[in-house]
């Protein structure tokens, strides 16, 4: 019960008051917000924020994807309290704006001095040129590659956790046990489902036109750079899909965690908080989680208030 409380006390202690900044993932996804509002106008308007601006959104969109699903699974799983550490936030979106500041205009100079066009059409739209395929790489496409795998990677293992069929050891958070589903609280089979969504909402909209991009950028020309390999209603479809990405993002953590302060519904606002496979193994009956046939285990009641003060009370045995 105790390492519960750490756990559950710990994400609201650094911040307080109306602030819309109170804890690191407030900060992760406004920067993943401000990405996604950067990417759409590189989109639309013309000169230099056709290609500054798509590169600056798209890249820093998916670094902070990257970043939201690496720190989801370290408080979630490792329970680490550096990660709820607000100095650690800024360090980590200052690297990221850093990267960004200096990649992006740095090639650009660098190239154009050299008499190439660093900037070409792709053919539909102007991107970085085929002569470029390390810089397509790191100022974007790996990137965008990495935190599809690590969502993957991270969020599934996740899903199970809070699904009730994973206990993590309180010491070694490399070690766990999986085993059937022990209990369901309220709200766990929600909450489940939305570490399966990120994932998945991520992938359909970035797969797609990453496909359709490096076909297009792995295949010849039929006559000229301005004639597209595959169909041009194709292309566009997966565009769209593309740019839309940061709406369905917006969606999609409005809908799973309204907690965020960013939305203004977690300061003045009772929660009840269960964590399903919080428990930990020291207090789960002995023999039990080995045989499978736990059928329930007293968890104490949290309620967060607006204070951020957390009460726990001793659950009632059945």
């Amino acid at each position: 019960m105790q390492r519960q409380r750490k756990f559950l006390q710990s994400p609201g202690q650094e911040g307080t008051g109306n602030r819309p900044i109170q804890r690191p993932v407030d900060l992760y996804v406004l920067f993943l917000f401000i990405f996604g509002a950067v990417e759409a106008l590189g989109a639309i308007v013309n000169i230099r924020w056709v290609y500054e601006g798509k590169m600056i959104g798209e890249t820093g969109t998916a670094m902070v994807t990257l970043v939201i699903a690496l720190h989801t699974f370290v408080v979630l799983w490792w329970r680490a309290r550096y990660a709820q550490s607000m100095r650690v936030a800024w360090a980590v979106i200052c690297v990221i704006c850093i990267f960004l500041s200096l990649f992006i205009p740095i090639n650009i100079a660098v190239n154009q001095r050299r008499g190439e066009y660093y900037i070409q059409p792709t053919p539909n739209w102007c991107w970085i040129g085929e002569k470029y395929t390390a810089q397509r790489l790191i100022g974007e496409y790996i990137w965008m590659w990495t935190t599809l795998v690590t969502s993957v990677a991270v969020y599934i293992p996740l899903y199970f956790l809070w699904r009730g069929n994973i206990t993590v050891d309180d010491e070694r958070w490399w070690k766990f046990h999986v085993h059937r589903r022990l209990m369901k609280t309220e709200g766990s089979s929600k909450l489940s489902l939305a570490m399966l969504a990120y994932p998945a909402v991520y992938s359909a909209t970035v797969v797609p036109s990453t496909v359709a991009r490096w076909y297009q950028f792995t295949h010849p020309y039929p006559v000229t750079p301005t004639q597209s390999v595959i169909p041009t209603g194709a292309s566009f479809f997966c565009e769209f899909v593309f740019r839309v990405g940061p709406v369905f993002n917006v969606l999609l953590y409005v809908r799973t965690r309204p907690e965020l302060s960013l939305f203004g519904r977690r300061t003045g606002a009772s929660r009840r908080v269960d964590a399903p496979s919080s428990v930990s193994m020291a207090e789960l009956p002995a023999g039990e989680l080995e045989k499978g046939t736990l059928h329930h285990v007293s968890l104490p009641v949290i309620t967060v208030t607006d204070a951020d003060e957390v009460k726990v009370q001793e659950a009632q045995e059945p």
